[in-house]
């Protein structure tokens, strides 16, 4: 309930000064968060309501993040391609800026697709695409446990318990 608030108050606060590109993107968090409680059919409808130039409103960073966003609400609906497209969308992005961890963000949810799918050979896959780990940072270890969840359905949950292990 205080997620919902919060966010609430940033649109209302965007909106009062007149500041679209927050508003923006304080709404795909607000879809994000209503994507996560299983409530997707707001999120989507936000997000195709959205106007033709969006994109251009919104900082890499920001843009980068609503791609992810994309992905995820694909994803809720099981429309794979599509979840896919927009999670390496959103890879490019960060890449483009320079900013190699945050490809992680749809790494993470690239690996729990692998999941869903059981496409669970993938997640070697997958984790590799996120380079060496050059510090134990909130992005690489959100990326652990579905790897972790890969090697467990593989049927190596000694695997699975070492890498979950590092997570945690």
């Amino acid at each position: 309930a205080a997620s919902h608030r919060h966010i609430a108050r940033a649109i209302e606060l965007a909106d009062d000064w007149n500041f679209y590109p927050y508003k923006l993107f304080a709404s795909f968090l607000q879809a994000h968060l209503r994507i996560l409680e299983g409530d997707v059919e707001p999120a989507a409808s936000f997000l195709r309501g959205l106007q033709p130039h969006w994109k251009d409103m919104m900082d890499w960073h920001d843009l980068a993040c609503a791609y992810a966003i994309f992905g995820f609400l694909h994803q809720a609906r099981g429309e794979w391609k599509e979840a896919e497209e927009n999670f390496r969308r959103s890879q490019s992005t960060f890449e483009k800026a320079g900013f190699k961890e945050g490809k992680k963000v749809s790494l993470e949810r690239m690996l729990w697709l692998a999941v869903q799918r059981r496409q669970y050979a993938r997640g070697a896959e997958l984790l590799g695409e996120a380079g060496e780990a050059t510090a134990q940072n909130i992005y690489y270890l959100a990326l652990l446990p579905p790897y972790a969840r890969c090697l467990h359905l593989q049927g190596n949950p000694s695997g699975a318990l070492k890498v979950f292990k590092e997570a945690i």
